[in-house]
């Protein structure tokens, strides 16, 4: 059985959301609207109702996902020439876009929707394809980001954002387990499903500060209580926030997403 999925085409606006066995797109539109939309010069055409249609998406058929900030959506544009105007309509983050072309604008990639209907590529990525080729490599990455704030993770190289969405927080260290190039950047694998953008990893300035709940002024940090798993480099063990507490000296310590991949990366778990 092939994963559901849900694709939408503008100008008729329809979801996909099955694949038949011949490699087609078969949709099913229950109760979408229960009033009319003023019409904008759009032309969605929408169904009262239920309908039912099919079709097929070939090979050549592109399809674009928004990465965006989740919950939120970008502007869908009459022209992807200077002096457009945007509609009132969102692209949410997440869905998937069928386009007829693309086109280049002072350097910006453009896709067209439908008619009169333009998304800025550098919000969108190809979807349906195989996912960025990745190596395995690992190391250390350092969080460098804003003081107080963290970077989320995503399914993939460029892909989704985690759900429930999962920040790294500035100045933090993490174990990384393979690189992969995507839209551009750099991209580590923290953890199975959990990928970094290099573009937010390096060492950050040095600063003056205080010590925070679990660290203190020797250079240790304490293993109780904290956000992540913490082990220890030297010992090649791994401690869990609700375990007996131990400090690992802060040039020793290496932070794991997942008790998983700390295991990947030749860890015990601490026995108390």
């Amino acid at each position: 059985m092939q994963a559901r999925q849900t694709i939408f085409q503008l100008d008729n606006f329809i979801p996909y959301d099955r694949i038949n066995a011949k490699g087609g797109v078969k949709m099913k539109i229950n109760g979408l609207v229960r009033h009319t939309l003023l019409a904008v010069g759009l032309g969605f055409g929408l169904f009262l109702g239920t309908a039912q249609h099919q079709t097929t998406v070939s090979a050549a058929s592109g399809v674009v996902q928004v990465k965006y900030v989740p919950g939120y959506g970008i502007a869908l544009w009459n022209s992807p020439e200077s002096g457009h105007a945007a509609y009132t309509q969102k692209l949410l983050d997440g869905s998937k876009w069928r386009y007829s072309d693309v086109k280049q604008v002072n350097g910006q990639t453009w896709y067209q929707l439908g008619t009169n209907q333009w998304a800025d590529g550098k919000y969108l990525t190809t979807a349906l394809t195989s996912q960025p080729a990745e190596t395995a490599k690992t190391g250390v990455i350092t969080i460098n980001y804003v003081p107080g704030y963290g970077v989320a993770l995503r399914t993939s190289p460029n892909g989704n954002f985690v759900k429930p969405t999962r920040t790294l927080k500035h100045g933090t260290s993490w174990k990384y387990f393979a690189v992969s190039q995507a839209a551009g950047k750099t991209w580590y694998k923290v953890g199975t499903n959990q990928w970094v953008d290099g573009t937010y990893t390096g060492k950050p300035a040095a600063k003056p500060s205080t010590p925070s709940n679990n660290q203190n002024q020797y250079g240790v940090t304490n293993t109780a209580g904290s956000s992540s798993i913490l082990g220890d480099s030297q010992t090649k063990i791994y401690h869990l926030p609700t375990q007996k507490n131990y400090q690992i000296r802060n040039d020793h310590l290496v932070r794991f997403s997942s008790e998983a991949a700390a295991r990947a990366a030749g860890y015990r778990r601490s026995l108390r």
